[in-house]
């Protein structure tokens, strides 16, 4: 199957390549999947960044993954007492 193949299916031809993959091919495409998505949701949590900046580093790793949350972890630095609340707010 190339990839032109792939793009014009029909949601029926789709959904019985899905069912050929059997069990074992549609557990590995669930843990790839959650594997992708991690960066994302990781700078989503993360106290690094925030504002306009936490959304263009969640956009970036949304199209990059992986590559990008690396960058994300080498040029943001973690809060200055690791985000510890202070009178409850984050005292960065």
């Amino acid at each position: 199957m190339n990839w032109e193949s792939a793009l014009t299916m029909s949601p029926d031809e789709m959904m019985a390549m899905i069912l050929n993959m059997g069990t074992a091919g549609v557990v590995w495409m669930i843990i790839f999947t959650i594997i992708l998505s991690l960066p994302p949701v990781l700078v989503l949590l993360s106290k690094r960044s925030s504002g306009g900046a936490k959304f263009g580093w969640f956009m970036l790793t949304s199209l990059f993954s992986w590559l990008a949350y690396v960058l994300f972890l080498v040029f943001t630095r973690p809060p200055a007492n690791g985000g510890v609340e202070v009178n409850g707010a984050v005292d960065n």
